[in-house]
């Protein structure tokens, strides 16, 4: 990577041993809920992976879900709505006004 490409995150580790990343550009800090070095880093290439190339996450994203559950990229709201109320009995069934 070239020294003018700057990341978005950085990556510490708390005396907990749980690793953050932090915004370089608000200070923002958020827990990658891992103590495993490994993972955090994956985690923080990622995010600033994900902020490089937005698009291009996004259609990883769809080839992860595909790799999940082929319908969840093609699915309506209203086929997932159906599918809740056909699960549930008694008043939680019912429409309520």
């Amino acid at each position: 990577m070239s020294n003018d490409m700057k990341h978005k995150y950085r990556m510490f580790r708390r005396q907990s041993g749980v690793y953050f990343i932090q915004d370089n550009e608000t200070g923002k800090q958020q827990s990658l809920r891992t103590k495993n070095k490994v993972e955090a880093e994956t985690l923080l290439s990622a995010s600033n992976e994900a902020n490089r190339q937005p698009f291009l996450n996004l259609q990883i994203a769809r080839i992860y879900l595909m790799g999940t559950d082929p319908k969840m990229v093609t699915r309506t709201w209203q086929e997932v709505m159906e599918k809740i109320v056909s699960l549930k009995l008694g008043p939680t069934q019912c429409e309520s006004r």
